[in-house]
């Protein structure tokens, strides 16, 4: 074959000279298509007149074997969330609520998930927020942790629920709250308790005993004056019938006499609690071992207290100029009204001399000569009591 194609070459340029290199040049071009895909030799013209060629081999990496069977393939998301407006935040969801449906959890009872025992800590709203790289309002949060804790109450079903619950729970925390130490008594057999109210802070050491209540080291008598304080103290120890039956050593600083009571009676109502356990229901429901959290509310500023607003009243010291400005301001709208050329008298009663009185009601009393009727106009609080008169 190659010797026929020589031949035809040979003839041709004879012919046509110009023909003469091109044909060489092709002349590799059959036996080249017979070796392997993978490894070819191409020609490419050259601008020399010789009849040598110039040829180059071209060897696809392997790597991209791959690539090239299928160059265009269909791109698939991890999650179906990968659609919505914040995958991983839907992810979490979808996560939540298929555990929810595979053990056929009853989610909508609020009640029954409500007082779940020894739950963890979860993140707060910001921290979830955070970690979801999702807005929450108050609402959503709420729901997102009700799901939590029915997961919570049931995770000992399926462990893959303590796998998900251990990604919502607080930095730091762990999904197994650890239990409180139960308080009990000493060597000695004294109980220690701790209460507070508003500023004050209290300790209590109780002991069995004949019945002595000392305060800061002296009787509870001296320290507080007042009866209410006294019976504050004495009321847990009224109810558990041990009046005469325990001593009470109490520390107490901050906050004033009241204060201090109310902590002091918390401290003996925890620490009779220790001494007889059976107690602690009968106080709870009476209150008497739970901290009142409540604060004293702080002053307003441009306010004389914290709810308090400023009267605004008339100073028995102030200039007869601005109590011109007063008479004027209040009796302008009975003028506009009511004035139509008549004469007017002003009359006060009780003038301007009654002290500073900010509980009463100002009125204006609109009498005319032509009627009988009296009409009342509410127009601030003040202790000036005036009646206009029309002649």
């Amino acid at each position: 074959m190659q010797r026929a194609l020589a031949t035809a070459a040979a003839t041709a340029s004879a012919r046509r000279p110009c023909l003469h290199s091109s044909l060489l040049r092709l002349a590799p071009l059959p036996t080249a298509l017979l070796r392997p895909a993978h490894v070819r030799t191409y020609a490419f013209p050259s601008s020399s007149s010789s009849a040598s060629s110039s040829s180059s081999t071209f060897r696809p990496n392997p790597a991209y074997d791959d690539i090239l069977a299928n160059p265009h393939p269909a791109p698939r998301p991890d999650s179906l969330a990968y659609f919505t407006g914040n995958p991983r935040y839907f992810a979490a969801v979808a996560s939540l609520n298929a555990l929810i449906r595979k053990h056929r959890l009853n989610f909508r009872d609020t009640e029954q998930y409500a007082h779940v025992q020894h739950k963890p800590k979860w993140m707060t709203m910001d921290e979830m927020a955070e970690y979801l790289e999702f807005r929450l309002v108050k609402g959503t949060y709420e729901e997102l942790v009700h799901k939590l804790n029915v997961l919570f109450a049931a995770q000992a079903m399926d462990g893959a629920i303590a796998t998900t619950l251990q990604t919502f729970v607080k930095p730091g925390a762990t999904l197994v709250t650890p239990s409180r130490p139960t308080a009990s008594l000493d060597e000695f057999g004294r109980s220690y308790s701790y209460g507070s109210r508003k500023t004050a802070k209290a300790q209590a050491w109780i002991i069995a005993g004949t019945g002595q209540v000392y305060v800061n080291g002296v009787h509870m008598s001296e320290h507080f004056a007042q009866a209410e304080d006294l019976e504050a103290i004495l009321r847990p120890l009224v109810l558990a019938g041990g009046v005469a039956k325990y001593n009470v050593w109490a520390l107490v600083r901050g906050g004033g006499q009241s204060g201090q009571a109310a902590a002091v009676a918390v401290a003996v109502a925890r620490g009779l609690c220790v001494h007889e356990p059976p107690l602690a229901p009968i106080f709870k429901d009476e209150g008497l071992v739970v901290i009142d959290t409540r604060q004293v509310e702080r002053k307003k500023t441009g306010q004389p207290g914290a709810r308090k607003k400023n009267t605004w009243y008339v100073d028995d010291a102030a200039d007869v100029k601005n109590k011109h400005y007063l008479l004027a301001a209040l009796c302008s709208y009975a003028i506009a009204s009511y004035l139509s050329g008549s004469s007017v008298k002003l009359l006060t009663r009780d003038g301007f001399a009654t002290g500073r009185t900010s509980h009463h009601t100002f009125y204006i009393i609109i009498a005319t000569t032509h009627s009988a009727q009296t009409e009342f106009r509410p127009v601030c609080k003040a202790q000036a009591f005036l009646s206009l008169q029309f002649d």
